[in-house]
């Protein structure tokens, strides 16, 4: 829906404004200006997108269950795709401004954090190399084949949290640093990594032709969704999610009728569009319907990032656990730098605001014969193992808690138990007892 909202933006009467309207990617835009729309009784637009501006981005899956508009033909050519604008409310900032003083009859200011929202991640989102995740989570990737390698076929980026929020007389824009885990989109020579060489990437293999179909059907379920681009298809082409993985079809047995001949998806592409197939044999993509491409064909989109499970949790805490120091220098020197241009970082400066806290005291934990105390050291790898944890070996509990706790001995041995062993046994007892003594644990034997 994204897509087809930047489609709208193109076409009058947004385009010569299009640069101060946002849109949230499904259903609301948001302007700075007043949008020319034609008035009419219902205060609502209709604007149609043609053939060329929805191919692509609403897949035939959704058009095959529309109703075929006028004048089409039974084979679908002219389904009527269109969205109704329709003003919904003026926001008015001051009334914010207000809220945030305690003035005003603003008593719910959720539809100007959201619009702010919308606006700031939108901003955003059209800088160069930023990869969005959510609608408040971005990341600056300059070169994805220099990230750190995570799971199988995935790297792990940096990126930041951003979000509108107000407080007493002032709105401010929260920034935290976040990671994200992202399907690989380069090999690492920069080049734009194929499907293909996504699943050596995968698989740990250089040479596709060791890896049987079997094992990737099997894991078809990481690949699926995946989208990709079809460059030999030039400028006309437009991202497709992975439908499936074939479980028969392979570039070498998988034929269709060219100009009257049967033709392997294997030569049509060398003959077509000077691509040699280097693995024939591994399974087609499957992008829906009858469309199936060889894997080489297809190059993996940047910026994907991956939403199963993640199994490398050590690694995750490893990249993302740092200090407050380093959170807060990654806030100030990178993140404002790269949301901002020189102008604004220097407007809005480095500074982080102090917000006042009440901590308390850490407490002092009173044995019977002894007090601990916590002290506040600085980070030397040793005194962190410590903080939080108290050793009671050698302490007293200040007052034992009653209770009846009814033992029983028992003694494993390969021979029957003489009356030579009594006296280990009562032995054992004794040291039991006079351990949980020194605990306070009060002894009635």
């Amino acid at each position: 829906m994204g897509d087809l909202l930047d489609v709208l933006l193109s076409k009058d009467p947004f385009k010569p404004i299009a640069k101060v309207i946002s849109h949230n990617g499904t259903d609301s835009l948001y302007s700075t200006v007043p949008i020319p729309l034609e008035d009419n009784k219902e205060k609502k637009v209709r604007f149609e997108f043609s053939k060329d501006d929805y191919g692509g981005i609403v897949p035939n899956s959704i058009l095959k269950g529309k109703p075929i508009g006028r004048g089409a033909t039974a084979g679908g050519s002219a389904y009527v795709v269109y969205c109704t604008v329709e003003f919904v409310k003026l926001l008015n900032m001051n009334d914010l401004a207000k809220y945030t003083r305690l003035q005003g009859n603003t008593d719910d200011p959720s539809p100007y954090v959201v619009a702010l929202n919308v606006s700031l991640g939108y901003q955003i989102a059209k800088t160069r190399n930023v990869f969005t995740a959510g609608r408040n989570r971005f990341f600056f990737v300059d070169a994805p084949q220099k990230c750190q390698s995570f799971q199988r076929g995935l790297y792990i980026a940096s990126g930041y949290f951003a979000s509108i929020t107000p407080v007493f007389d002032n709105v401010l824009v929260s920034i935290r640093p976040v990671a994200g885990a992202f399907v690989k989109s380069h090999n690492k020579d920069g080049s734009p990594m194929t499907v293909a060489d996504l699943v050596a990437d995968y698989f740990g293999e250089t040479n596709l032709a060791t890896i049987d179909n079997g094992h990737i059907i099997q894991q078809k379920n990481f690949f699926k969704n995946i989208r990709i681009k079809r460059e030999y298809l030039g400028h006309k082409s437009k991202p497709k999610a992975i439908f499936d993985i074939s479980r028969e079809y392979t570039a070498a047995n998988y034929k269709f009728e060219v100009d009257g001949k049967n033709t392997t998806v294997a030569k049509y592409f060398k003959d077509r569009y000077k691509l040699n197939v280097k693995y024939p044999n591994l399974p087609l993509i499957h992008l829906g319907g009858t469309a199936y491409l060889p894997m080489e064909a297809c190059h993996i989109v940047p910026g994907q990032e991956f939403r199963g499970e993640i199994h490398d949790v050590r690694g995750m805490l490893t990249f993302t656990t740092h200090r407050p120091h380093v959170i807060a220098g990654l806030t100030q020197k990178v993140g404002i730098t790269k949301i901002s241009s020189v102008a604004e970082e220097t407007r809005i400066g480095t500074k982080l605001m102090v917000v006042p806290s009440r901590v308390l005291k850490a407490p002092t934990i009173v044995y019977k014969n002894k007090k601990i105390t916590y002290v506040d050291k600085q980070a030397d790898g040793r005194s962190e193992k410590k903080k939080g944890s108290w050793d009671i070996v050698g302490t007293q509990f200040y007052k034992a808690v009653p209770g009846v706790i009814n033992l029983v001995v028992c003694f494993l041995a390969k021979r029957p138990y003489g009356d030579g062993d009594k006296s280990i046994g009562n032995q054992a007892v004794k040291e039991f007892i006079l351990e949980t003594a020194r605990h306070g644990m009060l002894k009635d034997m």
